[in-house]
């Protein structure tokens, strides 16, 4: 008789439903709202700290945007502050999204808005602009 044991290799960063809710996020856009993922990532990032484990990176990174999307700018910078002291390669993209919230309110075009937008002008024959409450990424 042969007992095979394995191990799996212990992770350093607690993922939670970070992978999930991204991809969610960009499968079907709308269909997860920022409050959800918001109430699911704070919930996460909780069970993380009880277990001394780190978020991966982007985490705090996304967090920050879906709190740029409900308009809360401060708790924005925080999390983006916090993914740049955590990742300091993320330096130069948190610092553009942290100059981002700086500017006035204003809706500004992600990159997969930006590509609907440009569809449905060709689509219709006009430029009237389509707006989305994303980062200019």
């Amino acid at each position: 008789m042969v007992v095979l044991t394995g191990c799996a290799a212990p992770t350093i960063y607690y993922w939670g439903h970070y992978e999930e809710l991204i991809y969610a996020s960009y499968a079907a856009p709308g269909k997860v709202s920022p409050e959800m993922q918001v109430e699911q990532l704070e919930a996460d990032y909780q069970k993380a700290r009880s277990e001394n484990k780190r978020m991966p990176p982007g985490f705090h990174a996304h967090l920050g945007y879906l709190y740029y999307q409900l308009g809360k700018t401060d708790q924005a910078r925080q999390e983006f502050e916090t993914e740049k002291a955590n990742f300091p390669e993320s330096a130069v993209f948190m610092d553009r999204m942290m100059a981002t919230l700086k500017k006035p309110p204003s809706r500004v075009i992600v990159g997969r808005d930006r590509a609907f937008r440009r569809r449905r002008e060709c689509e219709s024959g006009s430029s009237e602009s389509y707006e989305s409450p994303g980062l200019m990424i």
